[in-house]
């Protein structure tokens, strides 16, 4: 799609896929199912969302949860929090979520 997208605004093939992989909206590939959004704005930095989103790269299933990062929510006395399929869980650790998770996936 994005050669033919170059091809048709008569542009650099590399341009057409540096401007697909510059901005997060864009995707490369299907989507999972399920999407975890770790907030990493610096209330959520400091309250251990980092270590959070390393946690569950590693222990959760990427096929059924994309698991992302995302700078601010801008609910920061939530912290740290995450958002999944749009909704906002506050002050949640890698337990927390993990649990949340396999009951909202069984």
């Amino acid at each position: 799609m994005l050669r033919h997208i170059a091809r048709e605004l008569r542009l650099p093939f590399s341009r057409v896929q540096g401007t697909a992989t510059f901005y997060n909206l864009f995707r490369l590939s299907p989507p999972a199912p399920n999407q975890c959004l770790v907030c990493t704005g610096t209330a959520c930095h400091f309250q251990g969302a980092s270590q959070l989103l390393e946690e569950l790269k590693v222990h959760i299933d990427t096929q059924t949860v994309e698991i992302c990062s995302v700078r601010c929510v801008g609910t920061c006395s939530g912290a740290p929090l995450v958002v999944v399929n749009g909704e906002i869980w506050n002050h949640q650790t890698t337990p927390s979520v993990i649990a949340r998770l396999n009951a909202l996936l069984s």
